[in-house]
């Protein structure tokens, strides 16, 4: 989650349909590895930049009930709060 911003900059300029096919792969990836956080993570970030932003929470919670690592509750509670309401 920390390079978020920078990847967030570089995003700006990609077109949409790119974030349309990463979502679709981390869907089924997901679906393969329930418990792969970075999955989770990830699909939450692309959920984000096509702005679905309810999928988006949905997935950064799932990222926090998997981590057993105590940093990330602080990194999930940033990106939950770059999020619109």
């Amino acid at each position: 989650m920390q390079l978020a911003k920078p990847y967030g900059e570089l995003a700006k300029n990609v077109d949409p349909k790119y974030f349309q096919v990463l979502s679709e792969i981390y869907e089924k990836l997901v679906v393969k590895d329930k418990t792969n956080i970075q999955y989770h993570a990830s699909l939450a970030y692309v959920y984000k930049m096509l702005g679905k932003y309810e999928k988006a929470r949905k997935e950064a919670l799932q990222v926090l009930e998997l981590s057993t690592r105590p940093e990330t509750k602080a990194l999930v509670e940033e990106f939950l709060n770059s999020l619109p309401e």
